[in-house]
C-alpha cells in the first residue's frame, strides 16, 4: 500500500518539480508559475526525452475544454522564463516543429516525506521587462489633453469634422521634434495646446 506521506519530485538542474504540492522549486524557493503551467511542465517531464503532442499537452492542462493552440504557446513561454530556458538551443523545453514539445533536459525521480516538508516563503518570480514608460514629452500630452479638451462633455453645436481636425492637429503636433502649424488655402491652425484657450459654445 503507498505511503501517504510520501510524495514524488522530478529533479532537473536547480529545480524541483512536486505535482502534489502544486509547486516548482528552485533551491528550496517557490518559482511563480500558474497551475495549468505546472500541469503542462507536469506531463513534459514524466514524458522526458519523448515527443509530447500539442493535443496532450492541452488535454493535460485544460480537459474536455475547447483551448486555443495559441494559449499553449502562452504557457510554454511563461515555462520558458521561469525556467531560464531562453537560448536559441533548448536546455529543457525544445519545441517539435509543427507536432509539439519535448522534455530535453535530465530528469531525476526523488521520494520526499510530505509531514517534513517546506519551503522558503519568498517565492522566486520570473524576470520580465518593466512597463515602458513616457519619457521627456510629459508637457506635449498634457498640451495635447487640453487640446482635446479630454473630460469636457461634447458640444452639440461642434460637429465630428471639428472634432476630427482639432486631433490630428494635436497630434500631429505632439510626434514632431518642434511645435508645428498646420495651414490650408483658408485657414491658418494655431498650435493644439491654443485650442484650449478658444471658447466653447
Amino acid at each position: 500500500m503507498l505511503d501517504k506521506s510520501i510524495d514524488v519530485a522530478f529533479a532537473f538542474g536547480p529545480f524541483r518539480l512536486i505535482p502534489g504540492q502544486h509547486v516548482l522549486l528552485r533551491d528550496n524557493r517557490p518559482v511563480k508559475l500558474g497551475g495549468r503551467a505546472l500541469d503542462i511542465l507536469h506531463l513534459l517531464v514524466m514524458r522526458a526525452g519523448q515527443e509530447v503532442s500539442k493535443n496532450a499537452l492541452i488535454e493535460s492542462a485544460w480537459p474536455n475544454v475547447f483551448v486555443d493552440e495559441h494559449n499553449l504557446k502562452v504557457h510554454i513561454s511563461s515555462l520558458r522564463r521561469a525556467l531560464e530556458d531562453t537560448l536559441p538551443q533548448a536546455t529543457y523545453i525544445a519545441t517539435v516543429v509543427g507536432r509539439g514539445y519535448q522534455f530535453v533536459g535530465r530528469v531525476q525521480t526523488e521520494s520526499i516525506e510530505v509531514e517534513g516538508f517546506s519551503v522558503d516563503e519568498q517565492p522566486i518570480v520570473s524576470s520580465l521587462p518593466a512597463p515602458s514608460t513616457l519619457v521627456g514629452r510629459q508637457r506635449d500630452v498634457e498640451g495635447v489633453a487640453r487640446a482635446l479638451n479630454f473630460g469636457r462633455p461634447a458640444s452639440p453645436s461642434r460637429s465630428p469634422t471639428q472634432y476630427m481636425t482639432n486631433f490630428l492637429t494635436a497630434f500631429v503636433s505632439w510626434i514632431s521634434p518642434r511645435p508645428t502649424t498646420l495651414r490650408s488655402s483658408h485657414t491658418s491652425w494655431p498650435r493644439p495646446w491654443a485650442f484650449a484657450a478658444i471658447p466653447q459654445t
